[in-house]
């Protein structure tokens, strides 16, 4: 399967997990750029979700990726990477990103949840 149908499978997987879980959620088709993949809301909140599968330790991000998380997160939101691993999502925070080299990158390694309410 190619990534990017991988990736779309992958995020309507999570869309359909949160709103059985009670959010509400919007996926921007053509995401990736310059949008984040969903942004999901409950309770009065809006949290900026972009969404990742990986067999790898780390999830390295595109500097335009990166740059709109960073404006999301500037703006007070509260920016997720979801990492669909080994069957399973997993939730990172976006201070997890690790900017050293030439791509800002997400080591798998750090602390995540998975609890859906921490979301």
């Amino acid at each position: 399967m190619k990534n990017i149908y991988r990736g779309i499978r992958v995020e309507r997987k999570l869309r359909d997990i949160l709103k059985q879980n009670g959010f509400l959620v919007i996926r921007a088709a053509g995401s990736g750029y310059d949008t984040p993949d969903l942004i999901a809301m409950k309770g009065g909140r809006a949290v900026v979700i972009e969404v990742k599968t990986t067999k790898k330790d780390a999830i390295y991000f595109r500097e335009e990726q990166y740059r709109s998380m960073s404006q999301f997160y500037q703006e007070g939101f509260k920016v997720i990477i979801a990492v669909y691993i080994r069957g399973n999502f997993r939730f990172y925070e976006y201070r997890d990103i690790v900017v050293d080299g030439k791509y800002p990158k997400l080591p798998l390694d750090s602390f995540y949840f998975t609890d859906l309410n921490s979301i």
